[in-house]
């Protein structure tokens, strides 16, 4: 499934993972379920299919939690932020990264939490921290032989164009520059704390951030 959402087919992607959780649910296995619910979830919001995709991630959430499997809580906040973006709600998807980025376990690859940045710096009011966040995850990318999802690329690269107008190819291009020299646990913690300046406003002014 991972293999048809790097390519774009999401429709493909969601088809087997639909396969998958029919077979997990004859056999009765709880983390199977629980990652073919995860993987349906995923490929409906790539696909931007969100009110259909919400129901699988809070559930497939709710099922990782109770086996306790960090890597799986952690993706389906990841998405349910993504849900949340996109439908135009800031705030949740907010509270859902952070939650991701301050979970005690680790995500089921290295790059995800680089991902994560990536969809932090797209709802920042400050450009300059989310033009280090874009340079940390686009160099993480590039050392990496791991190829993106097709969703993923074209977010980063959208954000990207976006930040870059914001701020001018200079100031933006220095910024970038930065945030791929910043270890990864460093900005991690910059965009943690921007998260819980973000959400502080928001509690300030109810509404602003929606």
């Amino acid at each position: 499934g991972y293999g048809l959402m790097i390519e774009g087919d999401y429709a493909a992607a969601e088809a087997m993972y639909r396969e998958a959780l029919r077979s997990a649910r004859v056999g009765d296995r709880p983390m199977s379920i629980a990652v073919s619910m995860s993987g349906i979830g995923q490929a409906l919001t790539y696909a931007r299919r969100n009110a259909e995709a919400r129901p699988h991630l809070v559930e497939s959430r709710e099922r990782f939690d109770e086996l306790n499997v960090r890597p799986g809580v952690i993706t389906s906040d990841v998405m349910l932020g993504l849900v949340a973006r996109d439908g135009g709600d800031l705030t949740a998807a907010a509270r859902h990264w952070l939650a991701a980025l301050t979970d005690p376990g680790r995500p089921w690859y290295d790059e995800d939490d680089y991902s994560t940045l990536q969809y932090v710096a797209s709802i920042l009011d400050d450009a300059r921290t989310a033009a280090l966040l874009l340079g940390a995850a686009t160099s993480a990318y590039e050392s990496t032989q791991v190829q993106q999802i097709a969703y993923v690329r074209s977010d980063l690269a959208d954000t990207r164009a976006r930040r870059e107008s914001e701020l001018g190819r200079e100031e933006f291009g220095e910024r970038f520059r930065a945030g791929g020299r910043r270890t990864k646990d460093e900005v991690a913690a910059i965009a943690t704390a921007a998260l819980d300046e973000l959400l502080a406003d928001a509690e300030v002014s109810p509404g602003a951030r929606d």
